[in-house]
């Protein structure tokens, strides 16, 4: 009886699982004012409002199940990737207020920041990672990833919205190329699991879900996207595939693939008008800030088309310092092993690694507090341990 009564709590904690994950990119309003046409449905504009309070509530009902359960994970040792990160997250919060003097604010970020923990280090952690293509937390995060990307590609397509703006698609989301990094991780971790399947039918549907991301990336223009799961996707298939005389053609074509995708996008036809390319004067600010090697930073200001940089503008030497360590627990991926995973799992931590690696230094979101993005950041630190 009490086997049953923790299954089915093991299962509602994986639907919220993926919830989350949907509603942690819904965001009310775009980049601007000039949206003017941006519009969408009702029922949608009240998710965008209250998609906030709904993941902190869902993380906060997660906690209180959990701590019902019999048959959660024994200790499985402290993932330091994850503490670290933590740390700079808390960093960011206090330098801010330092700056703002907030502390309604304050205190409510920082009440965000330990509740985002403790749901990953204390829930996440006791569920099962994988455990087939229908269980565990892997899958529950993809169902909530494309579900998100579905939403968005849906309403490009409704007439009943318009989330359109000068050829890209903002969808729920507050930038195109926000969007396209969510639409990226849906693709990297789709390519995994279609991998992994076993059955004609497993496959296709995995399939057709990274097919949808990809759209999803070639509507929002992101070429950080394409670029980013694209080389995700290319690790991945170089650490699976078994067939030595196909693994090269197959690689190279991927790659051939997403840099005619890359290629294809150009700044005349994607970047707002009269922007002209803002990454050239953005790094160039950031790295006159970031060269001063300020001790405690200036909190979240100016320009965030790169993380490493905006790291070290916001947070100073001494919050780098931990955004960095939990790093490297993502390079160590390459370097060593993980026998508590099957191979799947490892080169899709891979693939996640990469594309980390790549996307943060177009963008800055993994100074953020919620998104998709920043909350795969959290699980693949979640799970990862030496």
């Amino acid at each position: 009886m009490h086997q049953k009564i923790d299954q089915n709590k093991e299962r509602v904690l994986l639907i919220i699982c993926s919830l989350i994950f949907i509603l942690a990119s819904f965001r009310t309003g775009t980049s601007g004012d000039d949206a003017v046409d941006y519009f969408v449905p009702a029922y949608v504009a009240l998710v965008q409002k209250l998609s906030l309070l709904l993941v902190g509530a869902l993380m906060l009902v997660s906690i209180f199940i959990n701590l019902s359960r019999t048959d959660r994970s024994g200790d499985i040792g402290i993932p330091v990737g994850l503490v670290c990160y933590f740390v700079f997250q808390l960093i960011i919060v206090l330098t801010d207020f330092l700056y703002k003097s907030d502390l309604q604010d304050f205190f409510v970020r920082v009440g965000f920041i330990i509740l985002t923990f403790f749901y990953f280090f204390y829930v996440l952690r006791s569920l099962p990672l994988y455990s087939s293509v229908n269980k565990g937390v892997l899958v529950y995060f993809f169902y909530g990833a494309i579900v998100f990307v579905a939403i968005n590609v849906f309403l490009a397509l409704y007439p009943g919205a318009n989330v359109v703006w000068k050829g890209r698609l903002f969808g729920v989301t507050a930038h195109p190329n926000f969007l396209g990094m969510c639409t990226a991780i849906a693709w990297i971790v789709s390519f995994a699991l279609f991998m992994e399947g076993k059955t004609l039918k497993i496959k296709m549907f995995f399939l057709i879900a990274m097919l949808l991301s990809i759209y999803g990336s070639i509507l929002t223009g992101s070429r950080t996207s394409l670029l980013s799961g694209t080389i995700g996707v290319t690790f991945i298939s170089s650490y699976t595939m078994k067939n030595s005389s196909f693994k090269p053609v197959f690689v190279l074509g991927t790659l051939i693939f997403g840099l005619f995708l890359y290629a294809n996008l150009t700044l005349s036809s994607l970047d707002f008008a009269g922007r002209g390319n803002t990454r050239e004067g953005t790094w160039g600010s950031m790295l006159e800030q970031a060269s001063e090697l300020p001790l405690f930073g200036y909190g979240k200001v100016g320009a965030t088309t790169n993380a490493f940089l905006f790291s070290i503008v916001a947070t100073g030497i001494f919050g780098t310092i931990f955004f960095f360590r939990s790093l490297l627990e993502l390079i160590r991926l390459f370097f060593a092993k993980l026998p508590q995973y099957n191979n799947m799992i490892v080169n899709l931590f891979r693939g996640l690694a990469v594309f980390f690696l790549i996307s943060s230094t177009f963008e800055g979101y993994l100074l953020d507090s919620v998104s998709m993005p920043v909350f795969t950041y959290w699980l693949l630190l979640t799970y990862v341990k030496f």
